[in-house]
C-alpha cells in the first residue's frame, strides 16, 4: 500500500515538473514570436535610430504573431527591460 501511494505521489509530481516544463516553453516560444513581431514592425527604428519609432500597439503584433491580443499581454506582463 505504501508503495502505491507512493509511486502515484511521485506520478503526479512528475506530471506537474513536466506540465511547468511545456509551459515555460510555451512562454518561450511566444515570447520569441513576439520579439520577432516587434523587430519586424519597428525595422526602420532599428535600422535608423529612435527618430523612426513607430507607436505601436498589441493588436498590430498579436495580429502578426497570430495570437489574441491578450496572449500578448500575458506573455509580456512582468517582463523587465535590460536598462539599456
Amino acid at each position: 500500500s505504501a508503495d502505491h501511494e507512493s509511486k502515484k505521489f511521485i506520478e503526479a509530481r512528475l506530471h506537474s515538473a513536466l506540465w511547468l516544463i511545456k509551459s515555460i516553453e510555451q512562454r518561450r516560444q511566444t515570447l520569441y514570436k513576439v520579439m520577432e513581431a516587434i523587430i519586424g514592425l519597428q525595422q526602420d527604428f532599428f535600422n535608423h535610430g529612435p527618430k523612426c519609432l513607430r507607436p505601436l500597439i498589441m493588436k498590430q503584433v498579436a495580429e502578426r504573431v497570430e495570437v489574441h491580443e491578450s496572449t500578448v499581454s500575458r506573455a509580456i506582463a512582468n517582463t523587465r527591460s535590460c536598462g539599456c
